[in-house]
């Protein structure tokens, strides 16, 4: 099981480097398939929406629509996940922080 850090994650969401982008997007259709299994952490997913958030300038609508389809992956392994959406979804339609 491999375990997918953040700037995999940051590669994929802003194509800054065409070819990783391209390399994780087939990781993710592998792990959707479930013909891969991931581990990613909450600090990641935290980190993450954080560095689109300050970092990117992503809107927080965005990042959830961003992450929904990460989190919903089929091979990946992911503690808290339900809290984790939870916390996304408040994080986006009020003014609170994510972590």
């Amino acid at each position: 099981m491999r375990f997918i850090d953040t700037n995999l994650f940051l590669r994929y969401f802003t194509r800054d480097d065409e070819k990783r982008a391209q390399d994780v997007l087939e990781l993710l259709k592998r792990v959707e398939r479930n013909e891969e299994k991931v581990i990613t952490s909450p600090l990641v997913i935290f980190e993450l929406v954080f560095t689109l958030e300050s970092y990117y300038k992503v809107p927080r609508k965005e990042i959830k629509k961003l992450l929904q389809p990460i989190l919903d992956l089929r091979g990946l392994r992911l503690d808290f996940k339900d809290l984790l959406e939870s916390a996304l979804e408040l994080y986006s339609e009020q003014r609170i922080s994510f972590t």
